[in-house]
């Protein structure tokens, strides 16, 4: 009797361990974020030799479900690339040159409609010395996620900068001709509509969902107008209303 009590006890046991076991393998690898928007851009795309340059990344997950990045000293990695394709310096150099990078990554969710921002600082030193004045392209990897890249060019006079926006403001935002106007927004309630790009604005990358990232160029003097929606994620079976969301920004010469 007592023989056959510890027989079903060990089914007993090793039927949950079975049972547990595709449970927890599933929830420890989540999707990667291969669908989420990723852009990169300088805060000057055009500046003079010697000048410290600042990149940013932004990634953002519209679907609606969580996905993951892996990141860390590499992860992120900012690039330069010359003319040619050949990679000049990346985030991991200190005084330009390569340096030992600690190896350690982890994991980090994104959950439905969430922005990663990352940035780096290049003071145009390379292994050969100084960067020459050019055309570059800034390619930044994050593994787990799309690519970004951004156009550079050194040796020009300060260009404008990028201008970043956030929620709405009452407040016209202002850029001059030829920025780099960036509208980041993100919220867990709302899903966000297909954006619409008007007036002194060129649209190069626009994606919504639950998170909306648009990167415009201010092309000519006069008004730019970023228009969206913004609808309940419960819609249309909440009371809660759509949003209508408008960003003006003023060009100036």
């Amino acid at each position: 009797m007592r023989a056959g009590r510890r027989g079903l006890a060990a089914v007993v046991v090793a039927t949950t361990l079975i049972t547990l076991g595709p449970v927890a393998a599933r929830a420890a690898t989540p999707t990667a974020c291969t669908a989420a928007t990723a852009v990169a851009w300088a805060t000057r795309s055009e500046v003079r030799a010697g000048t410290t340059m600042t990149f940013h990344l932004a990634i953002a997950n519209p679907s609606n479900g969580a996905c993951a990045i892996i990141l860390g000293a590499d992860s992120p990695l900012f690039t330069v690339h010359d003319a040619a394709g050949v990679a000049v310096w990346n985030s991991t150099y200190v005084g330009g040159r390569p340096a030992p990078i600690p190896l350690f990554l982890y994991q980090r969710l994104l959950a439905p409609g969430a922005i990663y921002r990352a940035q780096a600082r290049w003071d145009q030193r390379t292994p050969q010395g100084p960067a020459p004045a050019g055309a570059y392209r800034l390619v930044v990897l994050t593994s787990g996620a799309p690519r970004a890249t951004a156009a550079l060019r050194l040796g020009a006079a300060s260009g404008p900068p990028a201008v970043v926006l956030g929620v709405p403001g009452t407040i016209p935002a202002t850029a001059r001709a030829g920025a780099t106007v960036v509208i980041l927004a993100a919220g867990g309630l709302w899903v966000y509509g297909p954006p619409v790009v008007t007036g002194a604005l060129a649209p190069a990358v626009r994606r919504a969902g639950r998170s909306l990232v648009v990167l415009a160029r201010a092309t000519r003097p006069g008004v730019g107008i970023v228009t969206t929606t913004a609808s309940p994620v419960c819609y249309p079976r909440c009371l809660m209303p759509s949003r209508l969301l408008r960003w003006r920004v003023r060009v100036v010469p």
